[in-house]
């Protein structure tokens, strides 16, 4: 059968499938095969088939369907619709693909011919390319032309809440016009109403930080949403809310809650975006070979010209997790990489700047990395989005000026950092007040170290918990208490086995040969397996209520176990059983 005998062939099947009433995908199968033999109706049949292919999780076909759509259809209006159909299709493939058609929608919009809210996702997209030019001038003919017409004005809501914590300097003025939220009057289906919700809880927590119903919220947002292209970008936009506002254990058991919805939907730029979340999340959580893992999946997924202005977000954790295990070199090897320019107009490249610092403090250069936090500090406070659960820039500087040797100078922002944190942020608490500990002499320390455990324990970071335990041990060393602060260093490296010890009021923990002191180990023996079970927990860093729900007794009775246990064993606290209580028991 020659070529052009099996191209009729399929174009009689296309007919006859039509006009049985097959599955729209069926008939997409045969026009696609049928080339350039387009019936009138052949066009919505393969818009119709994209739309069920990506739903479905087959980005692959969906593309397929749309090229061939875009292929034959002459009106200039719809070609422009299909192909802006065409680069969200590829997008969930690679973002970098769709780039190369950016400029033919640019124009297209621009002349009035694609409109509504086609032309918001071309705005997106240009912004996400670095192309901020370009966006700025779409955004301006959509406003002069389409700000009145209803749905136009839902997506330019979203855009404009999304916009202030990403692109802050390209807002365009007329879009603070518009009204917030739902306020527009609109009957917007679930997945337009859940946009909107997640940009405006997005925009709320990096302007405003993370407020007491943070996580109802994002629980209604997320509640039921199955992740596709009209619904992944709230998703995404929750998640980085429930992590930017510190509710990290709910953010993480959304991130596993969607993963098998997103690994099913095969599109690798969406497993990308969700990796790069987990990797911060576990920053966060000072869960650094985590955060490695998940940001090195992030980046091969979707290699670094795929994620646009957005690739600053997977190095910083990426170079955070390396820097914090003490791996320096292969945290340089990042820093080397290109990055876009306009990366540094953009929330991403907040995120880079402070990794970027993180590094020269940690290679032993406070000076420049002094420099990055302050230009930091200095961009947050003119976008608005200061706050200290986002990215602790004064926390990040004090500890500068605590390795130049200049507490005087550290103390004030530490403070200042201090004074910003609510009851939404202990990790930043818990670092300020380690911060601050290491600005006053060393008998003063222990009480604000003790709390800054506390704290970092109580935001789920262990790494914070580590750094907290490690300078507390060297205000006992500089006390002259040796055997509590050789306990709590070794309750530092069962909290975190990789820190690698740097901090401001100490450069390193003590031996890991050191042992428990001699009366500790003796009186070990004399605890009984109840008190053993609970003292153990407690060593390890849970709480009463935590140790409580693992054995399966009360609090109270949790209480009644650890007071005959410090008895016993001559300590008064928490902090001053041994790490390694298990095996001297």
């Amino acid at each position: 059968m020659s070529a052009d005998e099996l191209t009729a062939m399929h174009s009689a099947a296309a007919e006859i499938t039509h006009r049985r009433g097959m599955p729209t995908g069926v008939v997409a199968e045969h026009l696609v095969q049928a080339g350039r033999n387009m019936p009138t109706w052949g066009i919505a049949v393969l818009e119709d088939a994209s739309a069920r292919a990506l739903y479905e999780g087959r980005a692959d076909r969906a593309i397929a369907y749309l090229r061939q759509a875009r292929s034959g259809c002459t009106d200039e209006r719809r070609r422009s619709e299909i192909t802006i159909k065409l680069v969200r299709a590829e997008w969930c493939l690679n973002p970098a693909v769709p780039a190369d058609r950016l400029a033919e929608l640019t124009e297209a919009a621009q002349r009035g011919i694609m409109t509504g809210g086609h032309a918001v996702a071309l705005v997106r997209a240009l912004l996400w390319h670095g192309r901020s030019e370009q966006a700025r001038d779409v955004l301006d003919t959509i406003l002069r032309s389409e700000a009145e017409r209803s749905c136009t004005a839902q997506e330019l809501t979203v855009l404009r809440d999304w916009m202030r914590c990403t692109h802050p300097l390209d807002v365009h003025p007329r879009l603070h016009e518009l009204p917030a939220g739902r306020d527009n009057g609109v009957h917007s289906s679930v997945a337009a109403l859940r946009r909107l919700d997640a940009a405006k809880l997005l925009s709320e927590v990096l302007t405003a930080g993370g407020q007491s119903d943070l996580t109802a919220r994002a629980d209604q947002i997320l509640r039921g949403c199955r992740p596709d292209d009209t619904s992944f970008d709230a998703v995404v936009w929750t998640l980085h809310a429930l992590t930017y506002g510190d509710c990290l254990a709910q953010a993480q058991e959304w991130c596993e809650a969607v993963s098998a919805a997103v690994e099913a939907q095969r599109a690798p730029s969406w497993s990308a975006r969700l990796a790069g979340i987990r990797g911060e999340i576990a920053v966060r959580q000072g869960d650094m070979p985590s955060a490695e893992r998940h940001a090195r999946t992030a980046l091969a997924l979707v290699p670094p010209a795929g994620w646009g202005v957005a690739i600053g977000k997977p190095l910083s954790t990426l170079i955070l997790a390396c820097d914090a295990m003490g791996r320096h070199e292969t945290a340089a090897e990042q820093l080397g990489l290109p990055v876009p320019e306009a990366m540094f107009e953009t929330r991403f490249g907040l995120q880079y700047l402070r990794a970027r610092g993180r590094h020269s403090l940690a290679t032993g250069n406070p000076a420049l990395a002094l420099r990055d936090f302050r230009l930091c500090g200095e961009l947050m406070g003119k976008w608005r989005m200061d706050t200290p659960a986002f990215l602790p820039w004064r926390a990040d500087a004090a500890e500068a000026y605590l390795r130049m040797g200049r507490p005087e100078e550290a103390r004030p922002l530490a403070e200042a950092q201090l004074a910003r944190c609510g009851p939404m942020s202990p990790r930043a608490e818990g670092r300020a007040l380690r911060l601050l500990a290491a600005t006053r002499e060393p008998y003063q320390r222990p009480v604000l170290l003790h709390r800054a455990t506390d704290l970092s324990q109580a935001g789920g970071d262990r790494y914070e918990m580590a750094a907290a335990l490690n300078d507390l041990a060297g205000a006992y060393r500089a006390l002259g208490e040796y055997r509590r602060a050789a306990t709590i260093a070794r309750r530092a490296r069962v909290v975190m086995p990789e820190f690698d010890g740097a901090s401001p009021a100490t450069s390193a923990t003590l031996s890991a040969q050191e042992a428990a002191p001699p009366d500790v180990a003796g009186n070990a023996a004399t605890l009984s397996e109840a008190e053993r079970r609970v003292a153990v927990l407690a060593a390890l860093g849970y709480s009463n209520r935590e140790i409580a729900e693992k054995l399966w007794i009360t609090v109270s009775t949790v209480e009644q176990h650890l007071t005959r246990a410090y008895r016993k064993l001559d300590v008064t606290r928490r902090s001053d059983l041994p790490a390694d209580l298990k095996a001297l028991a």
